[in-house]
């Protein structure tokens, strides 16, 4: 399993390790003795970040745990339905279910529906679309939805991927809800707690503090989840991916939508996913135009 530790700013360093960890405790301590470095300056909690970018052997260590998460997932979904733990609690007990293969593998255990396959594709279906919809509304658009759809029309490479999270970025302002404080965008230079502050669930973007590309496009240096003021996954793919782990995250820790983005959640779950099949009738309207 490779791990991307930050002992200090300028000293960020990868290990794989193939040892089964049983909590963060026994993650630090094996950390602490492969870095050498002294009790002072055992990463916290916030710097011991799974990555998504795990090697073939790291893979196949975490498909052999699959077996001891699928054995305790009854009690692990008591624990956490019944008592409603923080979120530093449940990556204590249960740290493997913050890396993307546990996500998806516990999302599949609630819903029986495969989650970034699904959302995934379903987004390479309606992301043409949803373009469309967006314009059809020029007349109408706010600021911020007109500004992302004329960034998406000047890029000229990787339309494809811009096209998909120009879609979901665009999906809040389309039915009217505001992203403010779920969608985040900070320097590489910032301080991450400062980006972090208010953030009880959403998606960090971490970009490239470069002059040259103040007026351009910024090189995106991470992606990663938030949960209650805190990084729960980094160095994720891409946006897409991002916010179909994020929801992932949501059913494995039985959290509410936020309630301002209420509708893009519930199109999300009904539309995206085909997840229930009763829609208020905002998220039928959008449902019955992609259908068009």
């Amino acid at each position: 399993m490779l791990f991307r530790v930050i002992v200090s700013p300028d000293n960020i360093r990868r290990v794989d390790i193939s040892e089964s960890l049983c909590s963060v405790e026994h993650l630090k301590n094996i950390l602490q003795e492969r870095l050498e470095l002294a009790v002072s300056s055992t990463p916290s909690l916030n710097d011991l970040l799974p990555s998504t970018s795990t090697s073939r052997s790291s893979t196949l260590h975490l498909t052999q745990r699959d077996s001891g998460m699928e054995n305790t997932f009854s009690m692990r979904r008591k624990e956490i339905v019944g008592k409603q733990p923080f979120v530093s609690d449940v990556m204590n007990r249960w740290l493997a279910l913050f890396f993307e293969e546990q996500i998806c593998a516990e999302f599949f255990r609630v819903t029986r529906v495969e989650l970034t396959k699904t959302f995934l594709s379903s987004l390479d279906e309606h992301s043409a679309q949803l373009i469309k919809l967006y314009r059809s509304r020029s007349g109408k658009l706010d600021k911020e939805l007109k500004n992302l759809l004329d960034i998406f029309d000047e890029k000229t490479t990787d339309v494809l991927e811009y096209r998909k999270s120009t879609a979901l970025r665009g999906l809040p302002l389309y039915l009217k809800e505001q992203s403010d404080g779920f969608l985040k965008t900070c320097m590489d230079t910032d301080p991450v707690d400062v980006a972090v502050q208010g953030m009880e669930l959403g998606i960090l973007t971490v970009v490239e503090d470069d002059v040259a590309t103040v007026n351009s496009f910024p090189t995106t240096r991470s992606i990663a989840l938030i949960i209650e003021e805190q990084i729960v996954l980094d160095d994720i793919s891409s946006f897409p991916t991002a916010f179909a782990l994020l929801f992932g995250l949501i059913y494995a820790l039985n959290l509410d939508y936020p309630k301002n983005l209420r509708y893009t959640f519930e199109a999300i779950q009904k539309v995206f996913l085909s997840l229930g099949t009763d829609c208020s009738a905002r998220v039928q309207a959008l449902k019955n135009s992609l259908l068009k």
